[in-house]
């Protein structure tokens, strides 16, 4: 079985502005402290606590409101880096929407739409007005340069052996994992670094992309032996990818394997392009910021969410640190990517939503199965999305965003 790893770090930067570009489009970023990232972070909040009113979800306003201001205020920390004059914007804005918080908290708590309603149109105001105050300079105009180099499989510490019977469709099987690093010597769960609240991540799917698990195996023995159970919706051999870090390297790794017995049965792969999914009544839109996903190149993405009522959703709970946990196959049955929601780790009794911004990228072409986990009321809900995933007209293309991001996990062949 041959196995690779990737990693890829990938720089852009962001266009200039455009007045004609609606508050919020030209800075959508990624998560990694730049002011992109920041302001859409800051915009999403803001456009949260304008449908509230519209929503009814008066209870999750005062903690909302404080989340705005939060998100503010690590802008204001960002803009330290893009001049005196951006600054000085930010801090002015900072100082006035601090003023305004007890009278967005009184006015949600009393139900007192009109001047919720009014308070909150008057900070989109503040918004817009210090949208137009930015210095050209402080979003660097810039294009995308993809390095084919940075493509390269990663030089593995680790192998994943996993032993089990034959998987049998709704029947719960253990699996006995065998993790070694590159000695033949087993690597313990304290040797392992924890990473969004578990140690190991299991990531596994039938050869089809249609049945997702997400495990977290824990320890069996011997340092290096860990087990985990599953219960497979489809008979046969399920591919697996192991999510770990270890502490010796501080690099992740994704080391792949075959759950089952027997050779792997190519099945046929569905295709068929799903931006929206429902669940019990749940409904989930999927969009991105820009017509179609190029290999290589990084996608902003947001995660709608609306309860069975159609009203939005603002009861998203942390789930494995963060609000949504994203894992897509590629149909080459080989590459698993795997990131999580923007933001630092929430606090447990923090909620989000009704959208869940997160970034991806695809470093090959084909078609992409995504799969989301996000969880209400403590119960887990999966959402699966596809779509295809075009070759670039060229090794570079101008980004509406700006990055670092990270793709995990080209796996190798499972057969």
């Amino acid at each position: 079985m041959f196995r690779a790893f990737v990693t890829v770090w990938i720089v852009t930067t962001t266009l200039a502005l455009r007045a004609a570009v609606p508050l919020g489009e030209a800075w959508c970023g990624t998560d990694g402290g730049e002011l992109p990232d920041l302001w859409q972070q800051t915009v999403l909040e803001l456009e949260a606590l304008e449908e509230i009113s519209r929503a009814e979800a008066w209870s999750y306003a005062p903690g909302r409101v404080n989340v705005f201001l939060s998100k503010f205020a690590l802008l204001h920390r960002g803009s330290v880096r893009q001049g005196s004059e951006t600054m000085k914007a930010v801090r002015q804005t900072k100082d006035a929407l601090g003023k305004m918080r007890s009278t967005l908290v009184d006015a949600a708590t009393t139900t007192n739409v009109t001047v919720y309603t009014q308070s909150v149109t008057t900070v989109r105001t503040m918004m817009e007005d210090l949208y137009s105050k930015y210095q050209p300079g402080s979003l660097k105009l810039g294009i995308a340069k993809i390095n084919p180099k940075a493509f390269l499989p990663a030089s593995p510490t680790l192998t994943v052996k996993a032993i089990s019977p034959a998987l049998v469709s709704n029947q719960t099987v253990q699996v006995d994992l065998r993790l070694r690093d590159g000695k033949g010597a087993g690597v313990g769960s304290l040797q392992l670094i924890e990473m969004h609240t578990r140690r190991l991540h299991v990531l596994a799917i039938d050869p089809a992309l249609e049945d997702y698990h997400h495990e977290h195996p824990i320890t069996s023995g011997r340092p290096g032996d860990f087990v985990f159970v599953m219960t497979p919706k489809r008979t046969g051999n399920y591919l697996m990818w192991l999510d770990v870090t270890p502490l010796a390297t501080g690099r992740n790794e994704a080391p792949q394997a075959v759950i089952g017995t027997g050779p792997v049965l190519t099945r046929p792969i569905s295709k068929v392009t799903q931006m929206q999914d429902s669940i019990y009544g749940w409904k989930f839109d999927l969009r991105f910021d820009r017509k179609k996903v190029v290999a290589g190149l990084p996608v902003n993405a947001r995660l709608r969410v609306t309860d069975p009522q159609g009203k939005p959703c603002f009861g998203l709970e942390p789930l494995m640190g963060s609000f949504a946990h994203i894992v897509g196959f590629l149909d080459d049955r080989n590459t698993m990517i795997h990131v999580h929601s923007h933001g630092e780790p929430p606090h447990e009794l923090a909620r989000s939503g009704p959208e869940v911004p997160f970034r991806f990228i695809v470093p090959k072409t084909g078609f992409l199965k995504l799969f989301i986990q996000t969880q209400v009321n403590g119960n887990v809900i999966l959402a699966k999305f596809g779509f295809p995933v075009e070759q670039g007209t060229s090794s570079t293309e101008v980004l509406s965003n700006s990055a670092p991001a990270v793709v995990t996990g080209s796996a190798g062949d499972a057969r």
